[in-house]
């Protein structure tokens, strides 16, 4: 049977979809109807779009489904997408825009693991993308340098090259967005009494999962456990020297507490017990910088995040390099570097002029420390002898409270990490976060209508942060795609992807996806 998690949630009294839309509306009546001088021009983008997927195996190639913001999981299928966004002038101090991306897909099915306790059986279940979403639904505005959204909107890195990077380790384009509010700097702004040197940047949000559907269809129901009605919050703090100068530094912080909903327990198909978590107003509060004392045993939520460092040197007025390096944490080991040389490692060549080489990316991630493999505190056994602590097995993406650090079944980090939805036996967990990689990203523009960009990577993983693989995973991936914008079509756009995995994470798998795309603008003026 077709299964569509987002036709379920559109039903939903307390729907967030709902709530998106009345933010869009509200947005669109003010933006059209205001009689002041505020909005005199308000500029309309519009796209719509559709492409087909053919691949073998059971999910498309790799490159051709990370960093797509979830649009793209199975080998076969048919994707279409219109997106219109409505914005006032750029140019005044205050802006608001309005953003709405909706998405609809067929594709093909994948068998699921599942077991029955009633029966004391196992069987497989069919299940498909869903057949209509909401990608993006969002109201979006700035006051002089206070930035602030409510609603939906795929994710960007604040620090990577979205395009040629592997991903972010806290907040890549990977999976779905979820319905969010949040409010910060509209980019960096010059600190005061630092003469110019220094800037900031920051943001915070809060959101709410909508996957409540996907976990419960694609889950075992066998070991393991399953959350429910999450909440998370996202933050991030970056310093950075003068920009303006030639060389110029970046440092912060991003941190995204999972917080609130319930969770059950199953052994052997037995669901055990059901632990429910409070999300009255101080969770809320407390979350922002975890302390103990939650409704949990120990701090508040499920805290991880990366600390990230940027160093960039002009060349002249040919290029920028950005030597970088994101270290990944879970609560506090990561924090103080117990982790060795875990982090994603990158250099990214990005000239200022063009020229037919547009942009370069190299990045070697490591996740095979994890701050050791022990992890104990005395509270775990009350009354035992053993009082020291051991502060290790960092396990990435994955806790003993709450879902893996994902949105409908693809992980928000990195996606160089296997995400839950290519756990054919139901697991919902992260089994090969112990690993390494290498990355490449180049892209080029030999011609005004024609871009290329090629992707390509090694991954090799020996489990996760608790259960090592009997045999190690790997794999080779790749993808070309080409873009071509002929200028007899103002608007219309082509694209190719040729992609190719060739591996045990998940498995081989080769194909191609061709998309045509249509977009525009207009201006309406009030004089």
């Amino acid at each position: 049977m077709f299964v569509s998690t987002i036709d379920m949630m559109l039903r939903r009294r307390f729907s967030a979809l709902r709530v998106t839309a009345l933010f869009l509306g509200a947005a669109c009546c003010t933006m059209t109807n205001a009689q002041t001088g505020l909005f005199d021009a308000t500029e309309v983008e519009y796209t719509a779009g559709v492409s087909g997927i053919y691949s073998s195996g059971d999910f498309a190639p790799y490159y051709m489904a990370s960093n797509r913001g979830g649009r793209v999981t199975r080998s076969k299928g048919i994707l279409t997408e219109a997106a219109v966004r409505v914005s006032t002038d750029s140019t005044r101090r205050f802006i608001l825009a309005a953003w709405l991306d909706l998405a609809a897909s067929r594709t093909s099915a994948v068998d699921y693991d599942r077991y029955s306790a009633a029966s004391s059986s196992w069987s497989r279940h069919a299940l498909r993308s869903p057949a209509f979403w909401l990608q993006q639904g969002y109201v979006s505005g700035r006051y002089r340098s206070i930035a602030f959204m409510a609603g939906i909107r795929d994710y960007e890195s604040p620090m990577l090259n979205n395009r040629l990077s592997s991903g972010d380790l806290t907040r890549s384009p990977n999976p779905r967005p979820l319905p969010e509010a949040g409010i910060g700097l509209a980019g960096f702004r010059k600190m005061p009494f630092t003469s110019g040197w220094l800037e900031v940047d920051g943001w915070l949000s809060y959101g709410k999962y909508t996957d409540n559907g996907w976990w419960h269809d694609h889950f075992n129901h066998y070991n393991y456990h399953l959350a429910q009605n999450q909440w998370l919050v996202y933050r991030r703090l970056y310093l950075r020297s003068d920009a303006s100068k030639r060389f110029c530094i970046t440092a912060g912080i991003q941190a995204a507490t999972q917080f609130g909903g319930y969770t059950e327990y199953y052994e052997n198909g037995i669901k055990t017990r059901t632990d429910r978590r409070s999300t009255r107003l101080k969770e809320f509060l407390k979350v922002i910088i975890p302390t103990s004392g939650g409704s949990e045993d120990f701090y508040t939520g499920n805290t991880l995040g990366s600390i990230d460092i940027m160093a960039r040197y002009r060349i002249g007025s040919i290029a920028d390099l950005r030597l970088y390096l994101q270290n990944p944490w879970e609560d506090g080991s990561g924090l103080g570097k117990l982790n060795g040389f875990d982090g994603l490692w990158g250099l990214e060549y990005r000239p200022l002029n063009g020229g037919i080489i547009s942009g370069a990316v190299i990045e070697y991630l490591d996740m095979t420390n994890q701050s050791g493999p022990l992890h104990y505190a005395p509270d775990y056994i009350p009354g035992s002898d053993i009082t020291a602590e051991a502060t290790g097995a960092d396990d990435y993406y994955n806790n003993y409270y709450y879902n893996s650090y994902a949105n409908f079944g693809m992980i928000a980090g990195s996606p160089m990490v296997m995400s839950p939805v290519y756990n054919t036996d139901g697991f919902p967990g992260v089994v090969t976060n112990r690993m390494r990689a290498i990355h490449l990203g180049l892209e080029s523009a030999p011609l005004s209508c024609l871009s290329v960009r090629v992707l390509a990577s090694w991954r090799k993983a020996w489990g996760n942060g608790y259960v090592p693989l009997i045999k190690p995973r790997h794999s080779f991936s790749a993808m070309l795609e080409t873009m071509f914008a002929p200028g007899a079509i103002k608007g219309l756009s082509v694209n190719l992807r040729l992609g190719m995995d060739r591996g045990t994470l998940p498995s081989n798998a080769a194909g191609a996806e061709l998309g045509i795309t249509y977009s525009g603008n207009f201006t309406l003026n009030r004089h």
